[in-house]
């Protein structure tokens, strides 16, 4: 029995996990709001107890990078330490490993009804693959092929410099240099990211925006919401300023994927993953709202071709991580 976890800047979510042969199995998922928790220790005892039970490892996904089995997670004010989730729930083995790594892990693990195909592109088994996930923040995690297995990697490239490819966008980016200092894609490609767009288009009276939602966000609607909100008006058709936000998110997604496959040379495949795309992508997908996603990501001059060929899958499956994270324990600890 493995005890395993995703861990988010907004929600935690654990489960018991079973693996025989590929298959893996997952039992008493839950999701707890990672606010509610002054630490990862304190979760996991609210869900296992500190008792004896029959847990023979564990591993958890983290929004962060890893060092030494120890963790100070990107967006929450917690310090994980496998050796004190050890000690303090009794579990003799216990790994971290960054939450994309996890997630790319769990990539193989995938049927075709957990994908949503964006690029059907050209089927490279030997290619190197990379997973990108926008959400509470950018993740973005590789997966080289040695020629006999596939490996998972973690990076922070949702943390590098953003990059504006014309006029608005390099407004855009003097709005939140004044706001923020540095801007990573992070900053642009996420839930908070595409506040941040609506937010421009507020601050230059571009389109027309809806009065109520301006009122709704001055009334304090938590910021873990605001995301979801504007998505929602956007795909609704009841606010332009919401919906030219949203194209912009996505074309600016599509170019940081397209960014990705070129430094990692991922011909083998790009997955999706986060709450955004996994929520909404069926619905984009019938409205023709990857179209600038995939316009973006294949505009890269001489390396265009490249792009195009590459396959491009959005993640359906919400428990992808928790999944990649069972099948780490089983690779480091047997």
């Amino acid at each position: 029995m493995i005890l395993v976890g995703d861990i988010g800047g907004t929600n935690t979510r654990v489960a018991i996990a079973h693996i025989s042969g590929t298959r893996v199995t997952l039992d008493r998922v839950k999701k707890y709001p990672s606010a509610d928790f002054p630490s990862l220790t304190d979760a996991l005892v609210e869900y296992v107890g500190s008792g004896p039970h029959e847990i023979a490892a564990a591993s958890f996904g983290i929004a962060g990078p890893i060092v030494d089995d120890k963790c100070e997670a990107t967006n929450l004010p917690w310090i994980v330490d496998a050796d004190r989730i050890s000690r303090t729930l009794k579990i003799p083995h216990v790994g971290l490993i960054n939450d994309l790594e996890s997630a790319a892990y769990g990539v193989e693990s995938l049927q075709d009804e957990d994908v949503l195909v964006i690029n059907k592109g050209v089927e490279n088994p030997r290619g190197n693959r990379a997973v990108v996930s926008a959400g509470t923040g950018l993740g973005e995690a590789g997966i080289y092929f040695d020629g006999h297995q596939y490996h998972p990697f973690a990076t922070e490239g949702g943390h590098t410099d953003f990059a504006p490819r014309n006029e608005l966008e390099f407004e855009m980016l003097g709005f939140l240099i004044e706001k923020y200092g540095r801007i990573s894609y992070e900053r642009v490609v996420s839930g908070p990211g595409l506040v941040n767009i609506y937010e421009f288009f507020c601050a230059t009276n571009r389109y027309q925006g809806d009065p109520s939602l301006k009122e709704r966000l001055r009334a304090g609607v938590p910021k873990s919401e605001r995301g979801p909100l504007i998505t929602r008006m956007a795909l609704d058709g009841g606010c332009e300023r919401c919906a030219k936000a949203l194209d912009l998110f996505l074309e600016l997604y599509g170019s940081e994927v397209g960014n990705v496959i070129l430094k990692m040379l991922a011909t083998g495949g790009v997955w999706l993953g986060g709450g955004i795309i996994g929520s909404v992508g069926p619905r984009l997908a019938e409205m023709g709202g990857f179209t600038r996603f995939i316009q973006a990501m294949t505009t890269k001059g001489r390396m265009s071709p490249l792009i195009e060929a590459t396959p491009v899958f959005a993640i359906l499956d919400g428990e992808v991580a928790l999944r990649g994270a069972a099948v780490h324990a089983q690779r480091r600890f047997g």
